[in-house]
């Protein structure tokens, strides 16, 4: 328990070491890696998601 009070610690005070991996990781290139991975899962949900809407008859 001791160690997991020692990490939030960490991290509350903003410790750069507390963050596992290399800062390119975590860089510009992940924001916009991330951003696109989630507005193109939006996109596909939102086409499946009129598509099944298309077919009910309160819809049309």
């Amino acid at each position: 328990m001791d160690g997991d009070a020692a990490l939030l610690r960490a991290v509350a005070a903003g410790d750069p070491a507390a963050v596992p991996g290399h800062p390119e990781v975590f860089g510009p290139p992940a924001v916009i890696r991330n951003t696109l991975g989630c507005t193109d899962v939006t996109a596909a949900a939102a086409v499946l998601l009129g598509a099944r809407l298309s077919r009910l008859p309160a819809f049309r």
